[in-house]
């Protein structure tokens, strides 16, 4: 159901700096997807080399906290029970030295 179609807003436009604040962190979470050894803090130093920006250092720190958080969207979810363990284990989801072996007895990993 459409409310209103005039195109007016009830919120405040976006500040420029807000936007390119947001522009930075999704150059910057692209780069943490493709280069993920890279330390955040340098790759947010990078991006801000080849495009100049004034960040807070407020804004630095969540910038760096995104980052982090992007990575950790490509690890798999750790296990929260006993069964989640037993099936990342079976599934070879959980990546483990090859001379590691797991073995089960009564619910208990061994």
């Amino acid at each position: 159901m459409v409310v209103r179609a005039d195109g007016a807003h009830n919120h405040a436009a976006e500040s420029e700096h807000s936007i390119e604040k947001q522009d930075l962190q999704q150059r910057c979470k692209k780069r943490a997807r493709e280069e993920p050894e890279e330390k955040a803090s340098n790759i947010i130093i990078n991006v801000l080399k080849k495009d100049p920006l004034d960040i807070m250092p407020n804004e630095f720190e969540s910038i760096r906290q995104s980052l982090y958080q992007e990575r950790r969207k490509q690890y798999p979810k750790c296990p929260t029970s006993i069964e989640d363990t037993r099936t990342a284990l079976e599934s070879g989801t959980f990546n483990a030295p090859a001379e590691m072996v797991f073995a089960f007895r009564n619910d208990v990993i061994m």
